[in-house]
C-alpha cells in the first residue's frame, strides 16, 4: 500500500513539476536592399496576402518613397522565375504625405528579375531574390530619370479578403 502511495505522488509530482511546451519565437520578416548600388536601409516591411486575387503584395520604404512588390502567388513556375509580378515605387514631396511627387514603372526593356526562394503556406511566409530596374512614370515631373533596386525579403504575410 505504501509503494502504490508512493508512486501515485510521484507521478503527480512528475506531471504537476513538468514545463509548458514552449513554442519558438515566429521569424520575423527582413529585407536587405540596395537602390542604386547603396545600401537602403528601409523603415521596415509589411506584406499581405489578397485571398480573392491569390496576390502577395509587400511594401516598404525609406523616408518619404515607397517600394511595392505584388506577385501572383498561385503562378510561381518550376525554376523559381516568377514572371506574373508588378512593382513600382511612390515618392511623396515629404514623409506622410498622401500626395505623389514622383512615381516609377517596372522598365521592361531590363532585365528585371524576382526569384521565388521559399514559399511556406503554413508560416505564411515568402522569401525572394530581386533585381528591379524602374524608369520615371511621365505623370511625374520630379525625379530621377532611372532607379534600380536589388535585394532580398523574407516576409510574414497576413491574409485579407475583400467578401
Amino acid at each position: 500500500m505504501k509503494f502504490v502511495s508512493v508512486l501515485i505522488v510521484s507521478v503527480f509530482l512528475m506531471t504537476a513539476c513538468s514545463k509548458p511546451a514552449v513554442r519558438p519565437e515566429p521569424i520575423k520578416s527582413t529585407l536587405t536592399i540596395q537602390k542604386n548600388d547603396s545600401t537602403w536601409a528601409q523603415d521596415g516591411v509589411v506584406a499581405n496576402y489578397n485571398v480573392d486575387e491569390d496576390i502577395v503584395h509587400v511594401t516598404t520604404g525609406k523616408d518619404n518613397e515607397t517600394l511595392i512588390i505584388s506577385l501572383k502567388k498561385g503562378s510561381i513556375p518550376f525554376d523559381g522565375n516568377i514572371k506574373d509580378y508588378s512593382a513600382s515605387v511612390l515618392v511623396a514631396p515629404f514623409k506622410g504625405s498622401a500626395a505623389i511627387s514622383a512615381g516609377y514603372l517596372l522598365d521592361s526593356t531590363k532585365a528585371n528579375k524576382l526569384r521565388l526562394l521559399v514559399i511556406d503556406n503554413p508560416e505564411k511566409r515568402v522569401a525572394c531574390d530581386f533585381v528591379l530596374h524602374f524608369k520615371k512614370d511621365d505623370r511625374y515631373p520630379n525625379g530621377e530619370d532611372t532607379l534600380m533596386f536589388k535585394g532580398r525579403f523574407d516576409v510574414r504575410y497576413k491574409e485579407f479578403s475583400l467578401r
